[in-house]
Parts: structure tokens; sequence; C-alpha cells
């Protein structure tokens, strides 16, 4: 009985060891700014626009009881829910490639994050600036390191969960950034709803899924060529006092001629 016990205790721990939340890696101290569907970051000179074409719609919206939590900095990400927790650090902990920090977590469904560029990991698909596209099998690379004119793209099937991750690779002012794209099936496991109410890692879905990928193309692409401005606080007030030394009123309050 003793044995049994004891076995039955062992079990238990073992299923609550496996239930806690992966480590994720640290947040960036860069800060990003969500206005509507917009996420942009000074830092980056970057703009994402997850909304574009009602591709993502989800800016900061309630989801039944969770909501959508724009997400920046590890004290916001321990205040979250435990299931939703573990379901964004599930899908983090399935990128092979070391991730030096996280930028922002949109919940269940978009994280961006900065890779560590000496990980290895060779792309299944490149998306070059003139608009040429390949599969790494039919061009192969010499080299892991990733050019600044390409958008290097992974795919990663999760039956279990039902789940594809998306991850897009780019070079935005000399910063290489990932882009993890969560593709949800209905599932009954998931603390989110899906946007799909099918099982988007089954292969005779592969038309609509495809074609939401090629959407979620066109944000990166999208992003990778926004500017935004990366002026410090301290360089827009030398930019006004010099304007108003040149009595240059309209230019200070940033009024053109």
């Amino acid at each position: 009985m003793g044995i049994r016990k004891l076995f039955v205790c062992f079990a238990v721990a073992i299923t609550l060891a496996g239930c806690s939340v992966s480590k994720l890696p640290p947040f960036a101290s860069s800060r990003w700014a969500i206005e509507g569907n917009v996420a942009s970051s000074a830092r980056h000179g970057m703009a994402i626009n997850f909304g574009g074409e009602s591709t993502f719609p989800i800016a900061n919206m309630s989801n039944g009881e969770y909501d959508l939590n724009f997400i920046t900095t590890d004290e916001q990400f321990q205040a979250y829910a435990p299931y939703c927790k573990d379901y964004i650090a599930s899908a983090i902990s399935k990128i092979p490639v070391t991730i030096d920090s996280l930028e922002f977590v949109l919940a269940d469904r978009f994280v961006v994050f900065m890779p560590n560029v000496l990980s290895r990991w060779l792309p299944d698909y490149v998306c070059q600036s003139d608009g040429a596209e390949f599969v790494v099998e039919a061009n192969p690379r010499a080299t892991s390191v990733q050019p600044h004119d390409e958008i290097w793209r992974n795919f990663i099937f999760d039956d279990k969960r039902h789940r594809i991750l998306v991850v897009d690779r780019l070079v935005k002012n000399g910063k290489h950034l990932g882009i993890i794209y969560i593709i949800q099936g209905e599932d009954r496991h998931v603390p989110f709803s899906a946007n799909f109410h099918y099982d988007v890692t089954a292969r005779r879905n592969i038309q609509p899924v495809g074609e939401h990928m090629r959407a979620l193309l066109n944000i990166t692409i999208a992003a990778s060529t926004s500017h935004v401005s990366t002026r410090t606080y301290g360089d827009c007030i030398h930019a006004a006092d010099s304007c108003f030394m040149a009595g240059d009123y309209l230019m200070q309050m940033g009024i053109s001629h």
C-alpha cells in the first residue's frame, strides 16, 4: 500500500510539473505602442498593421472572459491567466532558434521577438525585395546569415493543438526581428476562441489556410518597408529650440508651410 501511495504522489507531482508555464525569454526594454490595429516602435522604425484587409482584426478586443492583452513586460505576462500563459509559452517554446528577447505578445495570435542571429535556422521559404520567391531546397543557402533584403519564413505544424506557427524573420535598421503568427483551429482545450472552425493542420484544408498565410506575408512585407521616426525626445526638444530661435513658429508646432 505504501509503495502504491508513493507512486500516486509521484505521478501527481509529474503531472503538476508538466502543467507549469515554460520560462519565457526576457522582454526587451524597447517600448511598442498600439493604436487601433497598428503596433509601432520608434526604436526599430517599424509599424506593424496587423488589421489590414480584415485579415487580423484583433486590436485589444475582449474575447469572452479573456482579454487579448498587448503584453510588453514580464510583469504583464505573469499577471495573465495561467492557462493563457501556458498556451503562449508553449507556442514560443516550439521555435527552434534562440530568442534573445521578446518585443511584445498579442495574446494567442501574434508574437514579435528578437532572434539570436548566431542560431542556425534556415528558412523553408524566402521572399526577396524584388518579389522573387523560392523554397530553400530549390535554391540552397550557402550561409545562414540573413540578407537585409529578404524575408525568411518557416512553418511549424502543431498537430496536437491544431495550430500552425508561421514564423517570419526580417532585418530592419540593422536589427533582426521575428514575427510569429499563430493560426489556430477550433479546439476545446484552447483558452481562446479560434478564427477557424476547422482543423488548420489537416492537409485537405491547404487552400484556405494557404490564402491566409499569403495575407499574413503581406503584413510582414508592409512592416519591413514601414518608416517610423526614430528621433528621441531630446532630438525633438533640440529641433523645437532651433525652430524657436529661428523664429519658425509654425514648424515648431509641426505645421508645414
